[in-house]
């Protein structure tokens, strides 16, 4: 696992309690990644 990989986890992780449809985003953001 990337370092680059490691930080959208845990931003993704953090997002969750905020909004769902952030959490898409982010998701489909790393994916790219």
């Amino acid at each position: 696992m990337s370092f680059s990989v490691q930080i959208c986890y845990f931003i993704i992780q953090w997002f969750k309690y905020i909004s769902v449809s952030g959490v898409d985003l982010l998701s489909n953001h790393c994916i790219l990644l």
